[in-house]
């Protein structure tokens, strides 16, 4: 089968990613059906926590970013409406980690976006 490939040749076209996936989830729901995995456990609290602690602060520009690609008005919409740059609270994350922590949750990831 040809793929149709985006603009980049390791890529796959949207299409193709779709087509693929749905036929991933097909698969799941026939093995459920024929009594494969049950459901997914549901845990208390999440396993991981990742906190987005600056997200306006990066220098990067990557192609794939919502906030500071080349394609992305985010932060000169926030300029524009001299919104100050968003830091989370320390505070917000001890909390966070206190509740879930005892809960089952095995990691935390920090994110500085830089």
């Amino acid at each position: 089968m040809q793929r149709n490939v985006s603009f980049c040749a390791q890529v796959p076209s949207i299409q193709d990613h779709t087509t693929t996936l749905v036929q991933v989830y097909e698969r799941i729901i026939k093995s459920k059906a024929r009594g494969g995995p049950k459901s997914l456990q549901r845990l208390p609290a999440p396993w991981r926590i990742t906190f987005d602690t600056n997200p306006d602060d990066c220098n990067f520009a990557c192609v794939m970013c919502e906030e500071h690609s080349g394609f992305s008005t985010k932060q000169a919409q926030r300029k524009e409406a001299k919104q100050r740059r968003r830091r989370m609270d320390i505070a917000l994350i001890e909390q966070t980690v206190k509740e879930c922590a005892p809960e089952g949750t095995r990691e935390i990831v920090s994110t500085l976006m830089a």
